[in-house]
């Protein structure tokens, strides 16, 4: 089918080959035609211009181009018809190129000519040569040196070269030329129409074996999609997505192709997909198994009864007992004596109701040290929702802890001085409240302001603004109590809780007055901020309270007022506390007492 095909291309391509061929033979012999034509024409003007000059160049010229046309001198390179021209004006032309010494006869005995044609081409040549004897005599004449007048032989050989016989044998070497025209057109011509029938002979042929090789392809295309079930792409696809493993993706089989390749596939890739979900659950079965035996959590497996069955390595790790020696004993042997009776109960309870149980609980090792660890049981059931197993899973709780430590930190501690923050400090004071009820106790809220801490930060920078804050951080811890609280606000603000100074109002100003004379006592030494030492002095406010009457924000926004009411240096301390009702203002001396001011 397909040799066929390309016969007939083969066959049309020549065929127009062919035709091309003709053209060219055809251009071809009329420039040969139009060569000797213009060799003629171009003698003719060389013994003219000789004539009537007198200049030897062109008597040279007149002979070089007989000599090229009888293949004595090379032809020359360029294009013959203007070579000539700019021969004559002296413009000096490039030698290069193919200078062959072949006649103009021989090259049209190469070119095929027919008989009747070169004959034609002999005979205007022999009348073209008859010709030159003539002009030959002309030059003669103006050569003669012993001639009586030279001019009147110069006159003469003009007049051979333009008279009625002259012209009349000019076109007699023509006439064959005009001839051969006509020859070669009429050969030409009709083997170009002969040429051009062949090719549109082949160019059909060649279409319809295009048509037939088309509906060839077209029946085995459609024979080829009935047999795979689809396009060759979709059959290719399929299979590449199952060879990757891919049993989910589908593809449409048209109706009546049931026993088609690509309906084949479609219920292979069921099958394998059927197959994989199967290899899933094992693998998932392996998979947990696997996780049982390696994973970095105690695992016990125990029966109904809870009698043990197997445990994993983590698990002989934490309790100190080999397998051998656990596996067939009750989970009791890890009893901590820490849990009641009460306790188990709810967790089996838990367990019965809803086949599972967590929380923290406490067992002994085999050494005797007891752990604390969080443990998970699952019960496994069967189909009909029969317990068959316990799985108990023992679970580190020290990350879990850690979490809750620094959750508990980041929400209730400041992060630069590691102090308690408003909100801890709030929870704190709500409590004292509620303790206040009941002792009676007088309890003080000391507010400390740094005085001088902005022009640190503007001077210095943060860095040591920041390193102030921690060393005021560690002296104020050192001037209470383990039971009272230091607190920092934010920015530069302390906050002081004091705990269960005097019922007596007086010994609570002195008891809340001492820690405050211990304070700036403290702060009355230099710090040191890496090579810069630093002074700083501060203001402290004192609140004092002993029943729930105030909220906390009113608590602090007195013991902030009494911070900023503050005056008289370091020796004195400005006091706010409850008389007949109303809360005051009063001034203690560090060294000589209180007086009311307001």
């Amino acid at each position: 089918m397909f040799l066929i095909l390309t016969l007939a291309f083969y066959a049309y391509v020549d065929s127009e080959k062919q035709v091309k061929r003709m053209y060219h033979q055809r251009l071809n012999a009329i420039n040969l035609a139009n060569e000797l034509r213009q060799s003629s024409n171009e003698l003719t003007r060389m013994v003219r211009t000789y004539v009537v000059t007198g200049d030897l160049r062109f008597k040279e010229y007149f002979q070089e181009i007989l000599d090229m046309r009888d293949g004595i001198k090379p032809r020359p390179a360029q294009d013959s018809f203007i070579y000539w021209d700019f021969v004559v004006a002296g413009i000096q032309l490039s030698h290069s190129g193919d200078r062959r010494k072949v006649s103009l006869l021989e090259l049209m005995r190469r070119s095929g000519f027919t008989d009747l044609e070169f004959a034609k081409m002999q005979e205007s040549k022999a009348l073209s040569d008859n010709l030159t004897e003539l002009e030959f005599e002309a030059m003669k004449l103006v050569e003669a040196k012993d001639h009586p007048n030279i001019e009147s032989a110069r006159a003469k050989a003009i007049q051979m070269l333009h008279d009625e016989n002259y012209h009349q044998a000019k076109a007699a070497i023509m006439k064959p030329i005009d001839g051969f025209y006509h020859l070669v057109d009429a050969r030409t011509q009709a083997a170009i129409v002969t040429a051009n029938h062949h090719v549109l002979i082949f160019r059909i042929l060649f279409i319809a074996a295009s048509l037939w090789v088309a509906f060839i392809i077209l029946r085995f295309s459609k024979t080829l999609f009935m047999t795979l079930g689809g396009s060759a792409k979709e059959v290719h696809m399929l299979i590449q997505r199952i060879g990757k493993g891919d049993f989910n993706s589908k593809a449409p089989v048209e109706y009546g192709m049931k026993n088609s390749v690509l309906h084949g596939l479609l219920e292979l890739q069921k099958k394998l997909q059927i197959h994989e979900v199967e290899q899933k659950k094992n693998e998932e079965s392996l998979r947990i198994a696997a996780i049982c035996f390696e994973s970095h959590d105690g695992i016990l497996i125990a029966d109904v009864n809870g009698i043990i069955l197997s445990v994993n390595k983590a698990f002989t790790d934490i309790t100190g007992y080999t397998a051998e020696e656990i596996v067939g004993e009750m989970p009791h042997i890890l009893d901590s004596g820490r849990h009641s009776q009460e306790f188990y109960r709810e967790m089996w309870d838990s367990i019965g109701r809803t086949g599972y149980w967590h929380g923290e609980i406490w067992n002994r090792h085999k050494n005797g040290e007891l752990f604390s660890k969080w443990l998970n049981i699952t019960a496994v059931k069967t189909n009909d929702g029969t317990v068959s197993h316990y799985i108990g899973i023992y679970s580190d709780i020290s990350e879990y802890r850690q979490a809750q430590d620094k959750i508990r930190k980041l929400a209730f501690f400041d992060q630069l001085t590691d102090l308690p923050n408003r909100f801890l400090l709030n929870e704190r004071l709500n409590q004292v409240l509620y303790a206040a009820d009941r002792n009676k106790n007088h309890y003080a809220l000391l507010f400390i302001d740094l005085d001088n801490f902005k022009s640190l930060n503007d001077t210095l920078g943060h860095s040591m603004g920041d390193l102030l804050l921690k060393q005021v951080a560690q002296r104020l811890s050192l001037c209470v109590r383990k039971e009272d609280t230091v607190a920092r606000l934010g920015g530069d603000e302390f906050v002081i809780l004091l705990m269960n100074l005097s019922s007596n109002t007086s010994d609570a100003i002195i008891q809340s007055g001492m820690v405050c004379k211990k304070i700036i006592s403290m702060f009355s030494q230099p710090y040191q901020l890496n090579d810069s030492s630093f002074r700083c002095t501060s203001s402290i406010g004192v609140t004092l309270f002993n029943d729930h009457q105030y909220p906390v924000e009113n608590l602090m926004k007195q013991a902030d007022l009494a911070c900023i009411d503050q005056r008289g240096g370091t020796q004195y301390l400005s006091f706010l506390r409850p008389r007949n009702g109303v809360y005051c203002i009063e001034t203690i001396h560090l060294r000589k007492g209180f007086s009311c001011r307001d």
